[in-house]
């Protein structure tokens, strides 16, 4: 008996075909969920603000309630602490900060700690008490740390007894200011028998440690009165203050509500995909004081799962201490994965049990890279900022697609959520491009443009700089009187949705008429075998206008240590490599050979500090019309700096 399929059944195949087509060309399907996702976590977010769990600790709490033997915190020395003996550190601290320092529900406490379960005990205890925390960056000193306690407005700071020494540097602008100081006593850094971590720290007006804490009397009572403060937080109560990395100078104090905490600690919305599950095991590698490592904290005690602070990063025992500590997923910034791929093949490559991780800044250059040598199921690729109001995620699961991409979003979310856009941006200025009309020009296809996001009045703010909040807000771009949100960078988006990172707004310089970008150039010079790392930035010439290229580069170990005549004759061939790769204009002219490159303490790279010491330290350059790096000598700079010499 013959079959047909007959006229419904090709139109009904014709139609399956015809939306998986617009799914793929689109992202339709993606973008439904995403849409989907996101409105419900504005709907829970709301509705825990109005069931009285509107503090950012609530989720935590409740977590407690469910498994309080759970583990929730391991230490690098194996110490345990389980969900319920964590409660009773952060309320024993909470009550400390209430009755002994004496802080109002609303002042700020700046924090300064390495990766450690203290840093932890900070954080809650000052959500308990609805006291804002402002963690400080521990790589800056004098004048920088000082802004920051300035800038935070801090009333209080608690710091474990490594920073002894930084605390005393500007103890006396810390009287000043009325700071009363805390030493937390965590028995860090290891001394010899006899020593004491109290010796020469008599300028502080507390030490405490955990076993006075939980020894004090007013820790037997804390949990109905610190209850009762967490029930009355509201979600637009500031809950912690972020730094801004300080790439381009002083960093800027931005706060955040409890709302935004409540939502990182959820496992619904946009962050569904970033949250850890509730069996995960969490290594937390970059500092706490970074908003990508706090992010992944916050949300692992949200889910219920287990955290383990990491000190201090070390590429070559990476590995094995995560498979030691049992460590089953973790956050990263791209510069990571560069300094893992550039270690020796080991044993720990795939002994460990991390099948998925979370991050941003993975360059294409090394993304699959990554994926397939260290046995990576999942690796999600977030686009994201402390001081901004977009998300975009790349959930990459193998294949050749969205390689390097930062993520994909089609129209569809775009439209439903009012954004991300991208702008195009003037040449000269590094604003926003504006037509006959006033208004923004969108950027085309394979067109880099800033990236604005929907602006929120009061989701997000820089503390005592108004300013610059300002700054951060973009008026009159679609239509007059609407408003979006700077992130400040500069993306490309290709034909089929996918986004690209370009460069951060500021890091690009402008030479021979032409803008160059310090992130590209990076990637080019790091294509050379030889090369690990490239920091580019430009560098002011006399006589000449705007900047020129310049380049600190890390060689690769074994390229470290070549004799002189070697190491010139790898220059020459690092100089042909540059000229094949870009265009003339974009070439660095100054190679300043260095062991490593200085990062802040969100792994970015420091540009400033190499901009203001200019060409002057440079080893290599490449002289007009030559396509070698050559040695740079005392006379050369001579000339350049009499302006006798034109590039």
């Amino acid at each position: 008996m013959s079959a047909s399929i007959g006229t419904p059944g090709i139109l009904a195949g014709a139609a399956c075909l015809g939306s998986l087509w617009a799914d793929a060309s689109f992202n339709i399907l993606r973008d439904a969920r995403a849409v989907r996702r996101s409105r419900f976590a504005l709907n829970y977010t709301a509705t825990r603000a109005t069931a009285g769990k509107g503090n950012c600790a609530a989720a935590w709490l409740e977590r407690v309630d469910e498994h309080p033997d759970k583990l929730a915190i391991r230490s690098e020395e194996f110490r345990e602490w389980s969900y319920k003996q964590m409660r009773s550190v952060v309320f024993a601290f909470g009550n400390f900060l209430l009755d002994d320092v004496q802080l109002k529900q609303g002042d700020t406490l700046a924090i300064m700690f390495e990766n450690c379960p203290e840093i932890i005990f900070s954080y809650y205890g000052s959500f308990v008490t609805r006291v804002v925390t402002a963690p400080l960056n521990t790589n800056i000193r004098g004048a920088a740390l000082i802004h920051c306690v300035k800038v935070s407005q801090a009333n209080a700071l608690v710091f474990e007894p490594t920073f002894a020494d930084a605390i005393r540097e500007i103890l006396p602008e810390l009287k000043k200011l009325g700071v009363k100081l805390v030493m937390w006593d965590n028995g860090w850094p290891k001394l010899p028998a006899g020593k004491s971590q109290r010796e020469g720290v008599e300028f502080v007006d507390f030490t405490v440690t955990e076993t006075s804490l939980l020894t004090a009397t007013r820790a037997r009572d804390a949990s109905y009165r610190l209850s009762k403060v967490v029930a009355e937080t509201k979600a637009s109560d500031p809950a912690f203050i972020m730094f801004t990395s300080g790439t381009t100078g002083m960093p800027k104090a931005g706060y955040s509500p409890h709302a935004r905490g409540t939502a990182y600690a959820a496992s619904t919305g946009g962050l569904t995909y970033v949250t850890p599950k509730p069996h995960d095991v969490m290594i937390g590698i970059l500092p706490l004081s970074h908003a990508t490592c706090w992010l992944s904290m916050h949300a692992t005690f949200g889910r219920g799962a287990s955290f383990v602070p990491i000190r201090k990063f070390s590429a070559s025992r990476f590995w094995k201490q995560v498979t030691e500590l049992g460590g089953t997923t973790f956050f990263y910034v791209g510069e990571i994965a560069r300094y893992l791929l550039a270690q020796p093949p080991g044993p720990y490559d795939r002994a460990h049990e991390v099948r998925r991780v979370t991050g941003n800044g993975m360059r294409g250059d090394v993304f699959k890279q990554f994926y397939d040598r260290y046995g990576i199921s999942e690796l999600l690729e977030m686009y994201a900022a402390s001081d901004g109001t977009s998300v975009i995620y790349n959930h990459y699961l193998g294949g050749v697609s969205g390689i390097g991409s930062i993520g994909r979003r089609g129209p569809l979310a775009t439209w439903m959520q009012n954004g991300p856009y991208l702008v195009r941006v003037d040449e000269l200025t590094e604003e926003p491009l504006r037509g006959g009309d006033g208004l923004c020009v969108r950027a085309k296809p394979g067109e880099a443009g800033e990236c604005v996001g929907p602006f929120v009045p009061g989701a997000f703010q820089y503390r005592n700089n108004a300013a610059a909040t300002e700054k951060k807000i973009l008026r009159n771009v679609f239509k007059k009187g609407d408003a979006y949100w700077r992130m400040g960078d500069l993306l490309k988006m290709d034909s089929d949705y996918y986004y690209y990172f370009v460069d951060r707004l500021g890091d690009t310089f402008r030479w021979k008429s032409e803008n160059v970008s310090t992130f590209e150039v990076g990637n080019l010079l790091g294509e050379h075998p030889a090369v690990q790392e490239a920091n580019v930035y430009g560098v002011q010439v006399p006589n000449h206008i705007g900047r020129a290229g310049m380049a600190v580069v890390v060689l690769q170990p074994e390229f470290q240590k070549l004799p002189r005549d070697q190491e010139q004759e790898l220059m020459k061939e690092l100089g042909r490599h540059a000229l094949k790769v870009m265009p003339r204009y974009a070439v660095p002219i100054f190679i300043r050979l260095a062991p490593g490159v200085e990062l802040t303490a969100s792994m970015k790279h420091r540009k400033v500090e190499y901009q203001k010491e200019g060409y002057a330290t440079a080893d290599y350059w490449m002289q007009p019309g030559s396509d070698i790096y050559v040695p740079f000598g005392n006379a050369d700079r001579v000339n350049l700096d009499g302006g006798r010499a034109r590039l």
